[in-house]
């Protein structure tokens, strides 16, 4: 069984990475060969919810995360079942290619067991969405 990976950040505070969540960094393959650097440059918040963006000094690839349009009745939208998750999320057109980007954003909640650490909820390269700034709206905290 994978055991929990666990990261010193710039605070001296640790970020966690559990075999759930590794199995949710599937869906963002590129991000794991920059999430130890990233995490290593981030100051754990006080308290609660963690949405951080780490820029590099180099493109480090592209944003895993497209722009979709608007939608309305009439609007033909992809929705795609991810492993672990209860509803669909949305999804680009295949063939969609993200942005250039040096960013990367991780999503973290505080541990329930362990002082001065938190808890990857997900990670992705590119920039922060204001809407990320809050935990997920339909997802239970872990």
């Amino acid at each position: 069984m994978k055991q929990t990976r666990k990261f010193t950040t710039a605070c001296g505070g640790f970020i966690n990475i559990s075999p759930k969540s590794e199995n949710h960094l599937q869906a963002h393959p590129d991000v794991n060969k920059f999430l130890p650097e990233a995490i290593c440059r981030v100051v754990l918040p006080s308290s609660g919810f963690m949405s951080a963006e780490v820029e590099f000094d180099r493109f480090i690839g592209k944003t895993s995360r497209v722009k979709t349009a608007p939608c309305d009745i009439d609007t033909s939208i992809l929705f795609a079942q991810r492993n672990g998750r209860d509803k669909p999320s949305r999804v680009a057109p295949i063939g969609t290619i993200g942005e250039d980007t040096r960013s990367i954003v991780i999503l973290a909640t505080p541990s329930r067991s362990e002082p001065r650490t938190y808890e990857l909820v997900t990670s992705w390269l590119g920039k922060r969405l204001s809407a990320w700034m809050v935990p997920f709206a339909w997802r239970p905290s872990n």
